[in-house]
């Protein structure tokens, strides 16, 4: 484990570099010449390692991962957006392909953190296995902010609490999402009988 945290150091380190007397790092928009160009890909990964290492060293059970902020104003240049991907979900007209494409790129880098941790060995199995991770986002339609269609993953096997991986449920009956997050707490060991 301190080889593997090490290793995350210096990459961080070479991409992100430290201010001078301080274990904090720069804030990723120092990182690159272009204001509104931050790493996310690179960010990503180097988080996604880092709470793999948290997790298999037992330095945590539980964490939170916010790739963005809801009116963080980040702009995901990868996919061309020129302004904040917020401003975007307002504005661009039509079946917003731009919008579209940021959303395909922030899930492919949930792809790569589940990968990450499929990738982490635990016990007889992986950190994947072992896990039960809920995603989701603050609003279904970023434009009207409406909360219909809600989108919510569940990743993981829970070390076998989660016993069907891979379904998908669209509700057509309005359902409330506490469900979702009452079966992950219990999946998690968390013994309720009610949530939300």
């Amino acid at each position: 484990h301190l080889d593997s945290t090490r290793a995350i150091e210096q990459r961080v380190a070479r991409g992100f570099p430290q201010q001078p007397g301080t274990l904090r790092f720069e804030r990723p928009a120092a990182v690159t010449a272009k204001p509104g160009q931050e790493a996310h890909a690179e960010i990503n990964r180097q988080m996604s390692h880092l709470l793999a290492l948290a997790l298999a060293s037992d330095r945590t059970r539980v964490f939170s991962f916010m790739f963005s902020g809801s009116v963080g104003e980040t702009t995901f240049w990868e996919v061309g957006q020129e302004k904040s991907h917020h401003q975007f979900t307002h504005d661009e007209a039509g079946d917003q392909p731009t919008v579209h494409a940021a959303t395909v790129f922030i899930m492919q880098r949930f792809a790569e953190l589940l990968q990450t941790l499929r990738d982490t060995p635990d016990g007889a199995g992986n950190l994947l296995d072992s896990s039960v991770i809920l995603a989701s986002s603050d609003t279904a339609d970023g434009r009207d902010h409406t909360l219909e269609d809600y989108p919510i993953l569940v990743a993981g096997r829970a070390r076998g609490a989660i016993r069907h991986p891979g379904v998908h449920y669209r509700s057509d009956l309005g359902e409330n999402s506490s469900k979702v997050l009452l079966t992950v707490l219990r999946a998690a060991g968390v013994p309720l009988t009610s949530f939300g």
